[in-house]
């Protein structure tokens, strides 16, 4: 009726698992197009996420969570309703450099702290309060992987 332009948007959907964790709350999901961010998200404890209203085009999808490896989908393409997919976080990047890499330097401060009272919130991968043989399971079986891009 104005004569305008109108840009209808779609919802973009998904879920995230964090490994060793029963609740999935917590994540923090970004859609950038080119470069600028289009929307943020939180999961759910069942793990899932929304964006309302996203125009149709390519956005770029970046999941991240304190102590997991982030993953990244390089080209989400929007032409409708878009279900993004489920997402798992691989669990032991606690080191707080932002390697994106389980390593050594991860498993070190991992047992440092080893039954101790948790100093930052990124040690307890596993959400149970302590760092203990759950946080260190969880490391050996990611040790050596890295964020995952595709």
């Amino acid at each position: 009726t104005g004569g305008g332009i109108y840009f209808a948007g779609v919802p973009v959907m998904g879920s995230v698992s964090l490994q060793g964790r029963s609740s999935h709350a917590g994540a923090t999901v970004t859609l950038t197009k080119d470069g600028a961010v289009v929307g943020t998200a939180t999961t759910e404890s069942s793990g899932a996420y929304a964006f309302g209203s996203i125009p149709a085009g390519n956005y770029t999808l970046k999941i991240t969570m304190p102590g997991y490896l982030s993953y990244t989908k390089t080209t989400l393409t929007v032409e409708g309703e878009t279900d993004a997919g489920a997402k798992t976080l691989l669990g032991g990047d606690v080191n707080q450099t932002a390697d994106s890499y389980i390593n050594a330097d991860d498993l070190l401060i991992i047992l440092e702290n080893f039954v101790k009272a948790i100093q930052y919130p990124a040690m307890d991968i596993n959400g149970d309060g302590y760092i203990n043989a759950g946080e260190l399971s969880i490391l050996l079986e990611n040790f050596g992987k890295s964020a995952v891009s595709e």
